[in-house]
């Protein structure tokens, strides 16, 4: 560049409403998001938890539901009077855990399901603010 020419720096300014609306949607935008990661992880618990019970007359495996409470909260869980013996076991039973097993996986897969949901919302933003 020669002494005789400036650099030129160019702003739009149009795009800054759109950028100020969608920086202000973030909030809204990241907590559907993380919404729905809560619901897929108790889908991935609820999955594992079925797989891995043990099963004489199936009424256990039936009861495990997920139950979303909100965007943030959420948990899997049956509502047979027996389910804590199974997992635990008794003096004259062993344990035979399914829920913590189940747990264990949804906590190995949530880092990579909040991360897609993160890179979703994330990508979302980037289009609604061009």
């Amino acid at each position: 560049m020669s002494k005789n020419h400036l650099a030129t720096i160019e702003i739009d300014l149009r795009k800054l409403d759109d950028f100020r609306k969608a920086i202000a949607e973030t909030p809204s935008l990241l907590k559907e998001a993380l919404g729905k990661a809560v619901t897929e992880l108790v889908l991935v618990i609820e999955a594992k938890a079925k797989e891995v019970c043990p099963v004489d007359t199936g009424k256990l495996r039936a009861s495990i539901t997920p139950v979303v409470q909100s965007w943030a909260e959420a948990y899997v869980g049956t509502n047979t009077v027996y389910a804590p013996y199974v997992e635990f076991g008794t003096k004259k039973m062993a344990a035979q855990p399914f829920l913590e097993p189940a747990f264990l996986e949804g906590k190995r897969q949530a880092p990579a399901i909040f991360q897609r949901a993160i890179d979703r919302a994330m990508n979302q933003l980037g289009r609604e603010s061009r």
